[in-house]
């Protein structure tokens, strides 16, 4: 297991090498790291390592230092949260009841890791059948691999806001009521929440909308990690509750805490892009984040050019003041020099015929 971990951790050195590598070489070379991982161990022990691998990294590390900065500067987190004082730690009991949501969390996770397990050892040693995700020793085309990722991202999110909506919210069943005892218990959203719940309402909404698309499609393991890392990094984030996120995901941010203050009266989905369809926004949509975004480059566009003329100007001006010392200086050079005659020479000019 050990060597397995290595091996996954040494492909991201491939991919972040010095410049003096060529990309060509570094593709080689993660090639052919990735061909002998998978010849070596195992293509279950691969997909799950790496799937833990990828959860610490880009989940659960974040989380716990997000967890860590309210704890320890509590005044400071106040300022750069939504909620302010309510979404921090006041008391020992609030301390104890994070790590608990921390806890079950962590659970949650674990127990759809075992779920995705036992799926593709039922696939492939009692059914004979290929396995849930394409475990190959070649890599995907990037093609292939944008293709696969987005799409899947795309069915993830109507998949999140459907069973959301209408089956943990909009029903009266022991299903909502499940979630609603469980993760909206939170009225302040932390990064751990995102998968804090029952663990029946938590395979529908968090672990189905992602592992669903990747079954259908069969994506490569490759392009189910890249998958996994952009839902890890986006329930980080938008769960953390922070103001002071950047653009598109400042405004999924803004949405999921709204959600949260509201006991779930809208913003379902995580990007935000069926709720304005339905109308079921609360807060800016997912339409004024992106009209945000787009001012905000141009602004940025703009202040770059106001420099960069800035800078010609000063340069041309530069310029400018440097010439005319530099003409003075030729002619004061040209009238101490004098012109040289045939008698400074004293060569004579008339010659006898």
């Amino acid at each position: 297991m050990l060597d397995t971990i290595i091996s996954l951790s040494g492909l991201s050195l491939f991919l972040t090498s010095s410049n003096s590598w060529s990309t060509s070489l570094n593709l080689l070379f993660f090639s052919l790291t990735w061909g002998i991982l998978i010849l070596s161990h195992p293509p279950l022990r691969i997909e799950l390592i790496g799937t833990i691998v990828i959860r610490i990294f880009t989940f659960w590390i974040p989380s716990i230092l997000f967890l860590i900065f309210d704890a320890l500067f509590p005044s400071l987190s106040a300022n750069v949260k939504l909620q302010l004082t309510r979404a921090v730690p006041t008391s020992q009991a609030d301390l104890i009841r994070r790590s608990k949501i921390a806890g079950v969390a962590m659970g949650n996770m674990l127990l759809g890791l075992t779920l995705q397990g036992g799926i593709e050892y039922i696939l492939v040693h009692v059914l004979k059948q290929k396995s849930m995700l394409r475990i190959a020793s070649t890599l995907p085309l990037p093609g292939e691999l944008i293709w696969g990722v987005a799409r899947s991202l795309i069915l993830r999110e109507v998949l999140a806001y459907y069973i959301h909506r209408f089956a943990l919210h909009a029903s009266k069943t022991q299903l909502s009521r499940y979630h609603k005892c469980w993760q909206h218990s939170v009225s302040a959203p932390l990064s751990v929440v995102s998968h804090y719940d029952h663990p029946i309402p938590y395979l529908l909404y968090r672990w189905m909308p992602v592992m669903v698309p990747a079954m259908l499609f069969r994506l490569h393991l490759l392009s189910f990690y890249v998958l996994l890392i952009a839902v890890s990094v986006e329930e980080c984030i938008t769960y953390s509750g922070y103001s002071v996120i950047w653009s598109m995901l400042g405004g999924a941010t803004k949405r999921t805490d709204k959600h949260f203050a509201t006991g779930g009266k809208g913003n379902y989905a995580p990007w935000g892009v069926l709720d304005w369809i339905h109308g079921t926004t609360l807060g800016s949509d997912v339409k004024e984040d992106v009209e945000e975004a787009v001012e905000k480059h141009e602004a940025r566009k703009e202040k770059k050019e106001r420099k960069e003329r800035k800078e010609r100007k000063e340069r041309k001006e530069r310029k400018e003041r440097k010439e005319p010392n530099e003409t003075k200086e030729r002619r004061r050079l040209r009238r101490r020099r004098k012109p040289r005659s045939s008698d400074d020479e004293g060569i004579d000019l008339y010659f006898p015929v």
